[in-house]
């Protein structure tokens, strides 16, 4: 039920503190009195490690298996009734009962488009509260250390083997940077730091 577009934006986060020219506060106090320098943020290492935001998103998903076994439990009772009034009635009898059925499955289908549209609701309120939460953290930083610019950047490895790896990997708007603001921004989550450590895997994103 939860859109798969969504939930795979918190995947891949990787485990060692970045080695660029911004991996420590002394690095970025280099930009204080400049122009405003420019950084990179991958905001999908920071979803996958916040630890508020995949609560959150256990939380719905548990909430739309629920929903998807109860639909199934209903829609499994409709077939029930159905063949119990076909082996039982016939004529106008069998067909009132057919119409009957036929309004209570439009009924089914109408509560499981709500309770779709309910669980993206909450998924979108998901997302956007740690997206807002992380902006305040990124905002913050950059007028400690003088940012003018962050760039969406994406810092998983392109795999050679899979060939939407590539396609994407080579499409990137961000192809070097040496300024990655990520992990100053892990720092300022509590339990992100820890999260990140203990599920770096040397797997790319799903």
């Amino acid at each position: 039920m939860v859109r798969t577009s969504l939930l795979t934006l918190a995947m891949f986060v990787a485990a060692a503190i970045s080695t660029t020219a911004i991996s420590h506060p002394q690095a970025l106090a280099q930009g204080q009195g400049q122009g405003g320098i420019v950084v990179v943020l991958d905001m999908v290492r920071i979803f996958k490690a916040h630890p508020g935001h995949q609560a959150a998103m256990s939380r719905i998903e548990a909430r739309a298996e629920e929903m998807r076994k109860e639909f199934q439990q209903q829609q499994i009772a409709l077939q029930e009734k159905a063949k119990q009034a076909s082996s039982q009635y016939q004529g106008s009898q069998l067909d009132q009962i057919e119409i009957q059925l036929r309004q209570e499955e439009v009924a089914l289908q109408t509560k499981a488009r709500q309770a779709q549209t309910e669980l993206m609701k909450s998924e979108a309120e998901a997302f956007y509260k740690t997206h807002s939460e992380v902006m305040t953290i990124v905002q913050e930083l950059c007028q400690q250390y003088n940012i003018g610019l962050v760039l969406g950047y994406d810092s998983e490895p392109i795999d050679p083997n899979r060939p939407e790896s590539v396609i994407r990997g080579v499409q990137r708007s961000v192809v070097y940077q040496t300024n990655d603001l990520t992990d100053h921004v892990l720092h300022k989550i509590p339990g992100a730091v820890q999260a990140a450590s203990a599920e770096a895997q040397p797997t790319t994103r799903r």
